[in-house]
């Protein structure tokens, strides 16, 4: 091949790469600037809000707590039941009950019980007595000093049936002066039912007195009569 060819060869290939190079240099001045330098913007994120199906969680309140129920006032009654209530062939030994001063007597009753009209329950012991020691009176019956010691009233109830009652009520009446004095003992549902009520009588109200034991709707089941003597006779 000649020199002549070449040459004009070469000289073909250098204006090529020459219109080339103007070409590309020539488009890239009439981009824009952000185009050619700035980076590609991130793409906005994706809504993430609540799509109303999630429960709102409210934050937490600083209220005040609600104020305690005020307890149910106790029933003065009960509190002066012997605690002896238990059946005759339960195990334990009851308590006496405390003397309360400030009892309000309970009324008389209204009618006293008869075979054709029974109270609500019948009585299969009942005693005046100085104390009562393993659910059993000790030393009944009496005369009693007026030594500032309680006397106890014990009953051994038979107490069943659908009207059978809930207590037993103790008036003691001093038959001089008509002074009168109340207990309640509390009577569960049993044919040997042993509870006692217990009172310290006033030292003054010496002779003849009276234990009424009565049923929740007033009826007389018994009396119970006994003596309290001067202290040191």
């Amino acid at each position: 091949m000649g020199a002549e060819p070449i040459a004009r060869a070469w000289w073909w290939l250098v204006a090529v790469s020459t219109l080339l190079l103007v070409g590309v240099t020539l488009s890239r001045a009439h981009l824009p600037l952000d185009a050619v330098s700035a980076p590609p913007r991130p793409e906005p994120l994706a809504d993430t809000a609540g799509t109303g199906d999630e429960a709102d969680e409210a934050p937490p309140t600083d209220a005040p707590d609600a104020p305690a129920a005020d307890p149910e006032p106790a029933d003065d009654d009960v509190a002066a039941d012997g605690s002896g209530d238990t059946p005759a062939d339960a195990d334990g030994s009851g308590e006496a009950a405390a003397d309360d001063e400030t009892e309000e007597a309970a009324p008389a009753p209204t009618r006293e019980g008869t075979d054709a009209e029974p109270c609500a329950f019948r009585l299969n012991r009942a005693s005046v007595a100085e104390n009562v020691e393993h659910r059993e009176p000790v030393d009944p019956g009496g005369p009693f000093p007026a030594d500032g010691t309680p006397l106890f009233v014990f009953i051994d109830a038979d107490n069943r049936g659908d009207d059978a009652s809930d207590y037993a009520t103790v008036r003691w009446l001093h038959l001089a002066s008509g002074g009168v004095w109340s207990n309640r003992a509390r009577l569960g549902r049993n044919h040997r039912w042993r509870t006692w009520v217990d009172r310290v009588l006033p030292a003054t109200r010496v002779g003849a007195w009276q234990a009424q034991i009565i049923d929740d709707e007033g009826c007389l089941v018994r009396t119970l009569d006994f003596e309290v003597i001067p202290h040191g006779w």
